[in-house]
Order: C-alpha cells, then structure tokens, then sequence
C-alpha cells in the first residue's frame, strides 16, 4: 500500500469513529495532501479493490473501513 493509501486508510478510520459518517472525498484528499479529485479517487479504488474499505458508488459518505486487524 502507498504511504497515500495508508494515510487515507486511517484517516477515514479515525473521521468514522470520532463522528459516527464517513468523510466525503474532498475531506480525505485535503488529510492527505493530493492535489486533485482524480488523486484520490484512485487511492479509494485502490482501497477498495484491497477490501481495505467498501463504498457504494455515487452514495455521499458511504465509506465504510473493513477491519482486518483482528
């Protein structure tokens, strides 16, 4: 995984927990520092495709972290 990818991955963990929603996309891409939309949505597809996180397409806020640190 990216160093982006690791950052976003807990970023969203620590946003979830301490607010009960998911951060939108602008939200995660300022955390991480990437410079464009098209950045970030490919560290959240990337994060998707490892089934580090599950989103619904087109769904505001729908990003869930899926816990495999168990």
């Amino acid at each position: 995984m990216q160093r982006k990818d690791n950052a976003a991955l807990e970023f969203i963990r620590v946003y979830i927990s301490e607010r009960g929603y998911a951060p939108n996309f602008v939200e995660i891409m300022e955390a991480v520092g990437e410079t464009s939309k098209a950045g970030i949505t490919r560290v959240i597809n990337r994060l998707a495709a490892e089934q580090k996180i599950s989103r619904v397409p087109g769904v505001a806020r729908s990003i869930t972290v899926i816990d495999s640190r168990d």
